[in-house]
């Protein structure tokens, strides 16, 4: 018996003495041929896994999210050739769908987009979105930034928002409605220097889609005297075409007629 189990042992003793000849045992870890492990991590021929991630050949995976080329994958995004999927926003070739029906839908022949307001910017070749922007409107500098979920366009010290679809084409800005696109002629700072809103005391100015119209709707102060005695302040909100610059509408305290 004892005969039969010498060649084993003599076998099994020369499959640990090759296997120890080919690895490297430190304190470090232990190196075996083209593998290394460390406390580190693990390494081998295009391979690098470690505690921040998973490397292999043009692919990294990490808590932050997969990257391989062209394509991005990262906690609320995700993006490819062609396709951006992130939060409130889906663009891909050919259409821009609304999410749950509630916002504009606008179709065009570059992408299709998704959001619940956003700046389109878009030119002869693409449409893309933005957060922030700056355009060129016969000869004035007007700024569009998105924040939340409000657009903000400022134009010298006037300053406008809304909950609307901005596009921003070469030279014009436009407002999404049920009907198509209306482009505003009326500028932020042609608005506040309008007769009857010139040196007044503005509070707040929003633009708003209604049906086939864009208005601006001015909050403004007016000082005036009740009963041509008392100082009073009026709180007056007009409607102004921002197509045509007319005014569409006025609301006032049923008192006012009482002031002047």
């Amino acid at each position: 018996m004892k005969r039969t189990l010498l060649p084993i042992f003599a076998i099994l003793i020369i499959f640990i003495h090759i296997a120890l000849a080919e690895q490297n045992v430190t304190e470090k870890g232990i190196v075996v041929g083209n593998i290394a492990i460390t406390k580190e991590g693990i390494t081998a021929p295009g391979v690098n896994i470690t505690k921040e991630g998973v490397t292999v050949p043009r692919v990294n995976i990490t808590k932050e999210g997969i990257t391989a080329p062209g394509v991005n994958i990262t906690k609320g995004r995700i993006e490819a050739p062609g396709v951006v999927i992130a939060s409130g926003m889906i663009i891909a070739p050919g259409v821009k769908i609304t999410e749950n029906g509630t916002t504009p839908v606008e179709i065009n022949r570059s992408e299709i987009r998704v959001s619940e307001s956003q700046i389109v910017i878009e030119t002869n070749q693409k449409s893309y979105s933005a957060t922030s922007i700056e355009v060129n409107v016969n000869g004035k500098n007007i700024s569009i930034n998105k924040e939340g979920d409000k657009v903000h366009i400022k134009e010298g010290n006037a300053e406008v928002e809304t909950n609307e679809t901005i596009n921003v084409q070469t030279g014009n800005v436009s407002v999404l409605t049920d009907n198509g696109s209306v482009v505003i002629r009326i500028t932020p700072e042609e608005l506040t220097t309008e007769k009857e809103l010139k040196n007044q005391t503005i509070q707040k100015i929003e633009l708003k889609a209604e049906k086939n119209k864009v208005l601006y709707q001015v909050n403004w102060v007016k000082p005036a005297r009740l009963l041509f005695l008392i100082p009073v302040s009026i709180n007056i909100q007009t409607d102004i075409d921002a197509a045509s610059g007319n005014v569409e509408n006025i609301k006032s305290p049923w008192w006012s007629a009482l002031a002047s």
